[in-house]
């Protein structure tokens, strides 16, 4: 098949032979790398999540421990209305990280779970208000009234915060998770890669061999069977015609010229023996010329 294609077809076939195995290697590479970026992103995305997470932890914390020295310093006005004015601060940062929680979240479930948090801070902050506004017109009067007040809203909060910590070791676990599947997804691209590429290399090499045969080979022939033509003088010798190609012309070409040499040797000995003909007739005559005149 090959020594019907020309010689430039030839190449300009183990030349895309050799580009398309590039760009499987490549594409393989593409799609690894592609794959491998999303995956690190999606850590990313895990581990800000958690870090969200736990600073909301960190405020709901702050809120309890601020609501806690409002009661303890009941007596004294000045701070325990500092204190309150923190509960608002930290309840207000809570919300907001809940919201940047929201924001990066991609599963719809795990976000109405986040709302239906948001709803129950709010009715938390009204059950406080109410508690605060109950310190400040003196229907609250000791650490202890203040603290069974508090009972409604640490009921109200406790399952939001248990929620959160769930939702903080999940989203760590799904990050580690995430992490070792794609440090074992690297591997296989990397090995799928290296046998790719290993494979094109092979295939290039094999190309690279059957193609060169394919045009060195006649090309030996025809040079040792001229060799031959000149150490033995056999004009009679014909070159094997194969294929369509550069090579298969040239052996046309050759076989044209071993043809035109044959006649050529034909008309010369013709023309020798001829000569010889000529030359003996003259011979004889000369001879008989030679008998008359004795």
């Amino acid at each position: 098949m090959l020594r019907n294609l020309r010689i430039g077809w030839r190449l300009s076939l183990g030349f895309g032979l050799v580009i398309a195995l590039l760009l499987v290697v490549a594409v393989s590479g593409y799609q690894g790398a592609g794959t491998l970026s999303d995956a690190m992103a999606e850590v990313e995305r895990q581990s800000t999540i958690a870090a969200e997470s736990q600073e909301a932890i960190l405020a709901l914390t702050n809120m309890r421990r601020f609501a806690y020295n409002v009661a303890v310093e009941i007596d004294t006005p000045e701070r325990y209305r500092s204190f309150m004015n923190q509960v608002r601060e930290q309840r207000q940062l809570f919300r907001q990280q809940l919201a940047r929680i929201s924001e990066l979240e991609s599963d719809r479930t795990q976000r109405d779970e986040i709302a239906r948090w948001v709803r129950i801070q709010g009715e938390y902050e009204g059950v406080v208000d109410g508690n605060f506004a109950d310190i400040e017109n003196g229907t609250l009067l000791t650490p202890q009234d203040v603290n069974v007040a508090y009972q409604q809203a640490r009921g109200l909060m406790q399952p939001v915060e248990d929620g959160l910590r769930a939702y903080v070791v999940n989203g760590l676990e799904a990050a580690a998770t995430i992490q070792t599947q794609s440090a074992l997804q690297v591997q296989q691209t990397r090995n799928t890669t290296i046998a790719i590429g290993l494979a094109a290399v092979l295939l290039g090499l094999v190309a690279a061999v059957v193609l060169g045969r394919s045009v060195s080979v006649p090309v030996s022939g025809i040079t040792q069977l001229l060799g031959t033509i000149a150490k033995n003088r056999d004009l009679t010798v014909e070159v094997p015609v194969a294929g369509r190609d550069e090579v298969a012309t040239m052996a046309e070409a050759l076989n044209s010229l071993l043809e035109t040499l044959r006649g050529a040797l034909t008309s010369f000995g013709e023309a020798a023996d001829q000569v010889e003909q000529r030359a003996g007739e003259v011979k004889t005559r000369a001879s008989g010329n030679r008998e008359r005149a004795v």
